[in-house]
């Protein structure tokens, strides 16, 4: 047998006795053992926040942004820390409703690194562009006000071209919309030829093809014509051309689901012959900045319900509550989806409290968990009602009111009168 001295002995007995405690989990700090999914990790700091952001567009749609984004702050504050990590909103990011802007803002926020999910974008054809980044990052997104079935799916069980996994949206499938409205110039008006009006968009286009296929199935006819919106030249000599075709189709009413860029002018260069058919248009136009200007009198607007009187079951707030705060404390004026911004923001934020795990004095959040929690939210209590969401992230139940605006001194959309109700 070999000779050990007494040295060696002790510094022996040291290293086993020191592997025996790490063994048992002794010591002040314990080694790190979390496992990341195929998505990674975020790793948040005993001294760091949870990170999350909103992507809502600001030029041109103030008062629905800041409503928004009031909505969002509120809810985070409502909802509290989780597991002893304060929650950070960062600085708005801005969409602008452009696929060029939703790319923009999405890159900035994967830059970052930090972030676990997004609430946005406000604008169909900013969220597919931002919706691919995100999604290839491993992030979530949710939309409180995206409706384009571009970005998720057909309804049937097929997705669409530009649905990417880790997209969820409070909204409605604009096939719903679609539906809605044209059940209600079918059903309600007696109208039985249409023309429908639009531009190369992805909300917009969706909605003309919803409406359509809707439409001739009840048993209409539609007349359609496309627009451009290049410059304000172009613009009325295609509007001109537009309205030549309808006009010679002796349609009955116009369905056009035009931003408020777009329908403004559409509307006060429309010939009087056109003027005075019915004039169907699409939630887009349910914002202050439009519903105040005068040629938005007379026209009806598929879209969202606008007030629920429900109660969020996670924060505990009711609608009225939230609305309040908005009012007084933000002094801003609730238009359409800012109870889809709350509601988003308060299932984010639930979904990461629940995938979260602390080891070692950090806390982690799985990606691929997250998306997981989130794609599993069935019967979630929020302002808007009961949340579930299907397999390609649409989690709307499909009612959707047309309202009837006839006077440009109300601009709050929770005011105007519902003329129809559409429950899929």
């Amino acid at each position: 047998m070999r000779n050990v001295t007494k040295s060696a002995y002790a510094a022996l007995l040291v290293a086993l006795l020191a592997g025996l405690v790490a063994s048992c989990g002794g010591g002040d700090e314990q080694p790190d053992r979390f496992e990341a999914g195929p998505l990674g990790a975020v790793e948040v700091a005993a001294n760091e926040a949870v990170q999350i952001r909103s992507l809502l567009a600001h030029d041109g749609w103030e008062a629905a942004a800041e409503a928004g984004r009031d909505a969002i702050e509120i809810a985070i504050r409502d909802f509290g820390d989780i597991h002893g990590r304060r929650v950070d909103l960062g600085l708005p990011g801005n969409s602008m409703c452009s696929p060029a802007g939703g790319r923009a803002a999405a890159q900035a926020v994967i830059d970052e690194g930090q972030v676990v999910g997004v609430i946005g974008t406000s604008c169909s054809g900013a969220g597919a562009a931002a919706s691919e980044l995100l999604s290839e990052a491993g992030l979530v997104m949710i939309s409180p006000s995206n409706t384009s079935p571009s970005l998720t799916s057909d309804l049937e069980g097929n997705e669409n071209a530009n649905y990417y996994p880790g997209y969820f949206r409070l909204s409605n499938n604009d096939i719903y919309t679609g539906r809605a409205a044209a059940a209600f110039v079918y059903e309600e008006m007696n109208l039985r030829k249409m023309g429908t009006v639009d531009i190369d968009d992805a909300y917009i286009a969706g909605l003309v093809d919803a409406f359509s296929d809707a439409f001739e199935k009840l048993g209409g006819e539609v007349a359609g014509s496309r627009i451009l919106f290049e410059d304000e030249a172009g613009f009325e000599a295609s509007l001109a051309t537009a309205s030549g075709e309808l006009m010679d189709a002796n349609v009955e009413g116009i369905f056009f689901p035009l931003y408020p860029a777009q329908a403004s002018p559409f509307l006060r260069q429309l010939p009087e012959a056109l003027r005075g058919l019915y004039l169907v248009s699409a939630d887009a136009l349910l914002t202050p900045e439009f519903l105040v200007l005068e040629e938005s009198e007379g026209l009806y607007i598929a879209g969202p319900i606008t007030t629920f009187g429900n109660v969020n079951s996670v924060t505990g707030k009711s609608e009225a509550e939230v609305k309040q705060v908005i009012e007084t404390a933000y002094g801003d004026t609730p238009g359409s989806f800012w109870q889809h911004s709350y509601d988003a923001t308060t299932l984010l934020l639930d979904a990461i409290r629940s995938v979260a795990e602390m080891q070692g004095g950090k806390l982690y959040i799985d990606r691929a968990e997250l998306r997981t929690q989130l794609a599993a939210t069935e019967g979630f209590e929020g302002l808007v009602g009961a949340i579930s969401c299907d397999a390609f992230g649409d989690c709307g139940n499909g009612i959707t009111n047309v309202f009837y605006h006839t006077d440009s001194s109300v601009t709050d959309a929770a005011a105007l009168e519902v003329v129809y109700q559409y429950v899929p």
